[in-house]
């Protein structure tokens, strides 16, 4: 299969990925198709440079499902007929995806400050926590708010990216991911099954999956992620208190989901989720 790095050097000849960035460069084409006859790669000129940008088919996993509609998926985007002028071109498919990604990023940020709200409600509702609603601790579940918001989008871009074992590492995938939890969540709030004030059940496995990703797991394949934004000591107050599954079922979902569709982070476009991080770092500076 393909190989995205060759030795340390991702920008090298020896690398396909490269090679047709650089071939559309020089060539003027808009589109461009790497295949070695298992894995075929379509890319975009304004985006091959980036050269783990592409839509992909590995056509003999798709051809041994059996499923003619998967099939269909990879001779619509791979036929000769695809390039030409029309409604159905790549062209107006590429735009028609770009402006609903707009949509949608446009929508998650409203919903990632509803996330927040709930965040916060949830310490306080959390009775456990027997948190005194009073200005100083406003400020801190406030700011602390913040932080799980920031490990959330972290590990959504980072599963997506495959940052985080996902498709790799199917104990990984079921067991801790953030993948696995926000579609308990779907099923649980689409069947009309929410979660309960007081219990922390969702909290506990935020926080299996938090450890791991601080610490690093070779079982898991999870490699150490250093920063300090998943480091116990740098946020005692997540140490301490806890967020209620009622609320934090909700905040996942508003983060996971725009109008009961799951939200691709790996093709949302990188200036959406820049906006996002802005807009949070600004209200975490001045505060509430």
């Amino acid at each position: 299969m393909f190989r995205l790095r060759v030795g340390n050097d991702r920008f090298t000849n020896k690398n396909p990925s490269y090679q047709i960035s650089f071939y559309m460069q020089h060539s003027g084409l808009d589109w461009g198709i790497l295949t070695n006859g298992r894995l075929w790669r379509l890319y975009h000129k304004d985006t091959a440079h980036k050269l783990d940008r592409f839509y992909e088919v590995n056509l003999p996993e798709l051809l041994e499902t059996g499923n003619i509609n998967n099939f269909l998926y990879f001779y619509a985007f791979f036929r000769r007929q695809t390039f030409d002028p029309g409604d159905l071109s790549i062209e107006a498919i590429r735009l028609a995806s770009a402006d609903y990604a707009r949509g949608v990023g446009d929508s998650l940020k409203t919903q990632v400050y509803e996330a927040q709200r709930h965040v916060a409600q949830g310490f306080l509702d959390y009775r456990p926590n027997k948190l005194n609603p009073v200005s100083a601790m406003f400020k801190a579940i406030y700011d602390n708010a913040l932080i799980v918001l920031y490990r959330l989008l972290f590990i959504l871009y980072a599963e997506s990216r495959d940052l985080l074992p996902v498709r790799e590492n199917t104990r990984y995938r079921d067991s801790y991911s953030l993948e696995s939890i926000k579609k308990g969540i779907q099923k649980d709030l689409d069947a009309g099954n929410s979660l309960l004030p007081n219990t922390a059940t969702l909290w506990a496995q935020l926080k299996a999956l938090f450890s791991i990703i601080n610490e690093g797991s070779p079982p898991l394949n999870v490699a150490t992620f250093n920063g300090g934004l998943f480091d116990p000591e740098h946020h005692l107050f997540l140490e301490q208190y806890a967020v209620g599954d009622l609320h934090l079922q909700q905040a996942i979902d508003k983060l996971a989901r725009v109008n009961r569709q799951f939200v691709d982070y790996r093709d949302l476009a990188e200036r959406h989720l820049g906006t996002i991080w802005k807009k949070l770092l600004r209200q975490t500076m001045v505060g509430p």
